[in-house]
């Protein structure tokens, strides 16, 4: 500001303030996947998303049907979410991951053709694939 103007700290102040720490440390396997992005924040959490999906989608483009497909070492309950490309949910469920092999079948014979969004949220993670139906 010309003139100087006094900036105080704190949650009040209506000044923008940046501050940058740079440390070195090592490389470490899966550094490549961070993500810095507040969309990954679910209630105040950091929630972990990657950039490898364990989960494969076929037929892709579908008429109706698709199956989801999993090679990982993970079990639990993953929750699956179809959205719109303006991010307007149309469908979701749940199912289960038990083995380290899978699939699941999932209709979606009742929507009409166009571009959706898969979303997969697993304790691994959240994955997203783009589904083409036609």
């Amino acid at each position: 500001s010309n003139p100087p103007q006094t900036v105080n700290l704190g949650e009040n102040t209506t000044h923008e303030m940046m501050l940058t720490y740079f440390i070195y440390t090592a490389y470490q396997t899966g550094d490549e996947n961070i993500v810095l992005d507040s969309a990954a924040l679910v209630n105040g959490t950091l929630t972990h998303t990657t950039t490898e999906n364990p989960f494969t989608v076929y037929p892709n483009p579908t008429q109706g049907q698709i199956t989801l497909q999993w090679e990982w070492a993970a079990q639990g309950r993953c929750r699956w979410s179809l959205h719109t490309l303006q991010a307007q949910r149309l469908k979701d469920g749940f199912f289960d991951i038990n083995a380290n092999k899978g699939h699941q079948a999932l209709n979606l014979g009742d929507i009409a053709t166009g571009t959706y969004i898969l979303e997969l949220s697993t304790g691994q993670g959240r994955f997203r694939q783009l589904i083409q139906k036609q």
